[in-house]
């Protein structure tokens, strides 16, 4: 019988520690791996907001991650057992757009049907969706963003993923029974929003419905997923007061606050979830 570990990837205070690492066996209660050091740390810039990916095609994760507060790029760094990793990249995703101002918290999933990766994340690009300026801080105006690629070397030109009509952030996808949820922060400040909701659609590339109701309270960022059985959790960082905070839903659209149930590194921002064969992280682990 195959054990499987939950993985939780997440970064510290101002984002120059890089990357670390908890493991979980009932994807409830993380506890941190290397005595809480990181497992990889920036070779330039910021780590922030990391997305650990396990691709089963290639037998190996992969590490996305936001690389500044204003840039056209977003990091990414593979490894075949979480100790040792590839050189760092700053894939150019948002190369020949205009007026493009950051990348914040890429993810991606993999397109079975298409067999590609698909990759998105949140950019403001000044002159776009002019109706909604000002909605957000400091001029941001976000939408969802994404590209594809087969070999993570060659890349479609970025597109609008995901825009319901107002700024958006940190989007995180998970499926259930052929049901894709995409689940994401509303970021408008102006009327004051800041929470969770969730949008559906058939296929990872969408069209997606029109937004769902709010599943959080204000002031949360960087959802992240675990599905056990027949629930799904959605771990989310209220960064004002510097916890994390946990709902459970078996129907994607009753939630439950299990906040209590849960425990995570403290000082612990934003972070991803991923569930692997235990072996695959043994030598982490050892």
């Amino acid at each position: 019988m195959i054990e499987f570990i939950y993985v939780f990837a997440y970064f510290l205070g101002k984002s120059h520690t890089g990357t670390h690492l908890a493991v979980s066996e009932d994807g409830l209660n993380f506890i941190p791996v290397l005595q809480g050091e990181a497992v990889l740390t920036p070779e330039e810039g910021l780590m922030r907001d990391p997305f650990l990916f396990y691709s089963e095609p290639e037998q190996q994760f992969h590490l996305l991650w936001t690389t500044e507060w204003q840039s056209q790029t977003i990091g990414h760094s593979t490894s075949k057992n979480l100790v040792d990793w590839s050189a760092q990249d700053k894939l150019p995703v948002m190369a020949g757009i205009e007026g493009v101002r950051n990348c914040w918290a890429p993810e991606m999933v993999w397109d079975e049907q298409n067999e590609q990766y698909l990759i998105f994340w949140a950019s403001t690009v000044k002159g776009m969706f002019e109706e909604t300026a000002g909605t957000s801080e400091d001029a941001y105006n976000h939408r969802m963003w994404c590209t594809t690629t087969k070999d993570f070397q060659d890349f479609t030109p970025a597109e609008v993923f995901y825009d319901p009509g107002f700024s958006v952030i940190d989007s995180t996808m998970v499926e259930q029974d052929s049901v894709y949820y995409l689940i994401t922060k509303d970021e408008r400040l102006v009327p004051e929003h800041k929470y969770l909701f969730v949008s559906t659609a058939d296929s990872p590339l969408g069209p997606w419905s029109d937004p769902g109701p709010q599943i959080s309270d204000s002031w949360v960022e960087g959802p992240g997923t675990v599905v056990s059985g027949t629930h799904t959790r959605v771990f989310f960082d209220r960064y004002r007061q510097k916890k994390y905070s946990a709902i459970e839903s078996k129907d994607m659209k009753n939630w439950q606050d299990i906040s209590t149930k849960v425990s995570i590194p403290e000082g612990a921002r934003h972070g991803s979830f991923v569930r692997v064969p235990k072996q695959f992280v043994n030598h982490l682990l050892n």
